[in-house]
């Protein structure tokens, strides 16, 4: 998380010299749990599969929320068998999915 605030510090000092509040828009959190519950908002989890399966049902009862879209960024959902275990995972949960490659590109050799 530190390494990530101290890439986006330039970017946090523009939006604050133009007016914008990052403060009360923007949060980094490690983990899940202190998510609490948005009333709306976007939530972006890098490395998505370690929140997910630290606690599914934590995970979902965290992002479930009808206002709320969430991004999970992994480069594993496709590993292993036709389709991955979070790729399961997030269709047992009824989430949309979306891939930025077609499922072949991540087949295993």
């Amino acid at each position: 998380m530190n390494d990530d605030l101290a890439r986006n510090q330039t970017l946090l000092q523009y939006m604050k010299a133009r007016g914008i509040d990052t403060d009360k828009r923007l949060k980094y959190l490690v983990g899940i749990k202190n998510l609490g519950k948005p009333k709306q908002g976007v939530v972006i989890f890098d490395e998505s599969d370690d929140i997910m399966f630290d606690d599914m049902e934590e995970y979902y009862a965290q992002t479930q929320w009808k206002n709320l879209k969430v991004v999970c960024l992994t480069a594993t959902a496709y590993d292993g068998e036709e389709f991955g275990s979070e790729l399961k995972a997030l269709n047992l949960l009824d989430y949309k999915t979306y891939s930025s490659e077609p499922a072949e590109a991540f087949e295993m050799p």
